[in-house]
């Protein structure tokens, strides 16, 4: 059912983000996303909609254990030398 939600969100996508479009999604989508729904709008609903908004920036097959495919990506991320962390610090 995940991986269904997030095939759907992909077609929202009509033209290829840039490098930056896309870390500034997945940046904004993640502290969403770990902000939780009791600060968001408090509702399952809300949850899902960040889970999913963070999740779409990659493909959605790998996600039948999204927790395992977020930290995959991130590592991955890590060793490209792009730390969510830090940027997300220093947007803030």
């Amino acid at each position: 059912m995940y991986v269904t939600l997030l095939r759907c969100s992909l077609d929202d996508w009509f033209d290829e983000p840039s490098r930056e479009e896309l870390l500034e999604h997945v940046l904004t989508r993640r502290f969403e996303m770990l902000v939780g729904p009791a600060d968001l709008e408090g509702n399952v609903y809300s949850a899902l909609a960040s889970e999913v908004g963070y999740d779409r920036a990659t493909s959605p097959e790998n996600f039948t254990k999204p927790a395992e495919e977020r930290q995959r990506l991130e590592r991955a991320l890590s060793a490209a030398g792009i730390d969510l962390t830090d940027l997300a610090r220093h947007r803030a």
